[in-house]
């Protein structure tokens, strides 16, 4: 029988040694996942938050093997190193370097050779709560660590770990939050009804492919059109009022909840004739279907003008439970399948780059009659195409946080409420000038690293808007570098405060290129980090087109990018 403990998140660390055996892959938690953890952290209500579990076996000599849990353990581990709660007792099996770098968390640039992605992890800790919007008190957050609760489960002793391991990767997660909503809206319908709504749920839920090809040929004929590309169902026929002939040969027709719940056949079936389209690894959805529920409930809310709701995965079953009964259960399953429709039509997505093993942003349909896939870029009049794609995956790399993400709601229920997509690129930017036209009515322009990401990445989509052939992408630049450093090399000038921190010297940049820059002199950044300035946020290669960077030169920048931010 299974061992099972509750401990307290802050004294983890204590009472016990854990070792990540040399199976584990090394840890790969970037900043999405780490922000999450620090906001989730930062963001419960409760007494107590249980944040998961730890699955490990007891080895002869008393140490914990971690068999599942080490990416959040490891997190966890660096968590509490930057806060100084002096973690200790968690190693890597036969891996030298992860270990030193865990050991001199607080010191690394006097390590020889560090571990990068643990280096990454700190690093994005740092940031995270280095964020001017962040809003995270590191004393209230240290204090709020002893009500955060991990249970340790000890499989027992004469377990096969390896059988073990891969079982559990298999089988997947515990039961989980959206599955209990399911139940619950689905608790209010007939006996019918619950067989359709599931089909829809489980296909809306699969976030990594398209809807579309989350039905057989039939089904999707009848709610996407011949093209699989139209939304062909209504709010009163997503259960039993599509009447349409069947495929066959015998024409009877059928509705969309006899399509449903009969077995696909193989003819209707693309997966089934040797056509793989459901490429879990070709699409990465920006948010997972926890978000994704609350989002479309924040549509429905906003549509039907209900009081709001919060998009925190942490109270999807409380913002449900608000509002569930049998006529909601109906019309939540229509606009799920809606919204998601709309999602993957005009909501960017990631794409698996075969070529340079890279994902990249990307905005595409569904389109049968496409040669080739059936995929192509989705249809923009004016050729906004591309000024789409770069408005929201400025506004993505921004708002990490999907707690954050309001931009997607708001996007969602204007698609829901409008044929015309006309408009589609000046609402994007309409939601992404707001901080904009905050911070420049404020005509506090020397905020330093306080400076909205917001206002640097908004500036590059507009640099890029003047010069779209240039080569340039979002990507996750989190870090404010003050162009002439704070503390300049001996010999150099110190700048005013207010001159340091100006907007004219400063730029957003990752935390990699931060490491590489660090306190040197702008001409010693130019020339030494050459290759970064050539592909950093299209400021930096503004400010690094002026070799002599003196106050001068600042003040120019400074007054030529604030006149563009102006509207």
């Amino acid at each position: 029988m299974n061992n099972i403990e509750q401990l307290e998140l802050i004294n983890i660390f204590d009472d016990a040694e854990y070792v990540i055996p040399i199976y584990q892959r090394e840890f790969a938690w970037e900043y999405e996942q780490i922000e999450q953890l620090i906001v989730d952290i930062n963001s419960f209500d409760n007494q107590n938050y249980y944040i998961g579990t730890l699955i490990v076996f007891k080895r002869s000599d008393g140490k914990f093997e971690v068999i599942d849990g080490q990416q959040r353990l490891t997190a966890i581990y660096i968590l509490l190193s930057y806060l100084e709660l002096e973690p200790k007792n968690l190693t890597f099996d036969c891996r030298d370097k992860s270990n030193k770098t865990l050991k001199n968390l607080s010191n690394l640039d006097k390590v020889e050779e560090v571990e990068i992605n643990i280096k990454i992890g700190r690093d994005s800790v740092k940031a995270i709560f280095d964020k001017p919007d962040n809003q995270i008190d590191i004393e209230i957050f240290k204090d709020r660590l002893k009500n955060v609760i991990l249970f340790r489960i000890e499989v027992p002793k004469n377990t096969d770990l390896n059988r073990y391991f891969e079982t559990m990767n298999i089988r997947g997660e515990q039961l989980e939050q959206n599955e209990i909503v399911k139940a619950l809206l689905m608790s209010k319908l007939t006996n019918d009804e619950q067989t359709a709504f599931a089909k829809i749920w489980n296909a809306c839920s699969d976030m990594n492919s398209y809807i579309q090809m989350n039905f057989d040929e039939q089904e999707r004929k009848i709610l996407f059109g011949d093209n699989w590309n139209e939304i062909k169902f209504n709010e009163t026929g997503i259960f039993k009022n599509f009447q349409v002939a069947a495929l066959n040969d015998d024409s009877d027709e059928k509705t969309i909840l006899e399509i449903i719940n009969s077995p696909p056949s193989d003819e209707n079936n693309l997966a089934a004739s040797g056509e793989s389209y459901n490429d879990d690894t070709r699409f990465r959805s920006i948010i997972n279907f926890d978000f994704f529920l609350l989002h479309t409930l924040q549509v429905y809310v906003s549509l039907n003008k209900i009081s709001a709701i919060s998009v925190d995965d942490k109270k999807l079953l409380e913002q449900f439970k608000k509002l569930i009964n049998a006529d909601f259960s109906r019309k939540f399953i229509y606009y799920l399948l809606k919204c998601r429709f709309l999602f993957d039509k005009f909501i960017i997505k990631r794409e698996h780059n075969y070529k340079n093993n890279s994902y990249d942003w990307t905005l595409q349909e569904v389109d049968k009659s496409t040669s080739g896939d059936y995929y192509k870029n989705t249809n923009f009049n004016n050729n906004e195409h591309k000024n789409i794609l770069m408005i929201q995956s400025c506004l993505r790399v921004t708002y990490t946080s999907p707690q954050s993400m309001s931009w997607i709601n708001k996007l969602l229920a204007w698609l829901f409420a409008n044929d015309d997509i006309n408009d589609y690129l000046k609402m994007i930017e309409d939601i992404a000038k707001v901080p904009i036209k905050e911070f420049i009515d404020s005509k506090n322009y020397s905020q330093g690293t306080a400076t909205p990401h917001i206002i640097f990445n908004y500036l590059d989509y507009l640099l890029w808007k003047k010069n779209p052939n240039v080569n340039f992408n979002f990507e996750y630049r989190n870090s404010v570098e003050h162009w002439y450093p704070q503390n300049p090399p001996e010999g150099n000038k110190r700048w005013s405060a207010d001159d340091e921190n100006s907007f004219g010297n400063l730029c957003l940049i990752t935390q990699s290129e931060n490491s590489q820059l660090s306190n040197r002199m702008p001409k010693s950044k130019i020339n030494d980090c050459a290759e970064i300035c050539k592909k950093s946020s299209l400021k930096l290669r503004e400010m690094a087109k002026v070799t002599d960077w003196d106050l001068n030169n600042c003040k120019v920048h400074h007054d030529d990018m604030i006149k563009l931010l102006s509207f």
